[in-house]
């Protein structure tokens, strides 16, 4: 009788542990990139749908993203300004490749979209190394020109 009721305390403990500890309900990105005025409506875009995930205003270069994606494995999302703010002559953006995790952004403006750095996603640290090179190269090639 003991052995039975601890083999069923300890296979509830499990299951609730497979069941609260598996993925994270969602994200959040919290952005910082110089050289972005105050109030620029910046919008978070999924690139595989097209759908817009969330959207936020701009205060002191800042600004916070959250919600939830659908797969367990990275997105790719962009974080793009609102076309009202084209019309400003505001246009930058960059990319993302992230699962439901926490991340940080930090960046300039004139760095966009490859000049980048991240903390929070595996996934993303790979994706900023490829496109730190990138953004190198590029480099190079303007000044070669």
């Amino acid at each position: 009788m003991i052995i039975k009721t601890w083999c069923a305390v300890i296979a509830g403990a499990f299951l609730f542990s497979a069941f609260t500890s598996s993925s994270r309900d969602g994200f959040s990105i919290s952005a910082h990139i110089t050289g972005v005025p105050d109030s620029t409506k910046v919008l978070l875009q999924d690139l595989a749908t097209g759908r817009f995930l969330d959207s936020c205003l701009v205060k002191n270069e800042r600004f916070n993203f959250k919600g939830a994606l659908s797969a367990n494995e990275p997105e790719e999302l962009r974080i793009i300004p609102a076309a009202r703010e084209w019309k400003k002559g505001i246009f930058f953006y960059t990319d993302l490749l992230i699962k439901n995790e926490d991340v940080h952004l930090t960046a300039d403006i004139s760095g966009l979209p490859h000049n980048v750095s991240t903390s929070g996603s595996v996934c993303m640290s790979q994706a900023e190394r490829y496109h730190k090179n990138l953004y190198r190269w590029e480099k190079k090639k303007k000044d070669l020109a």
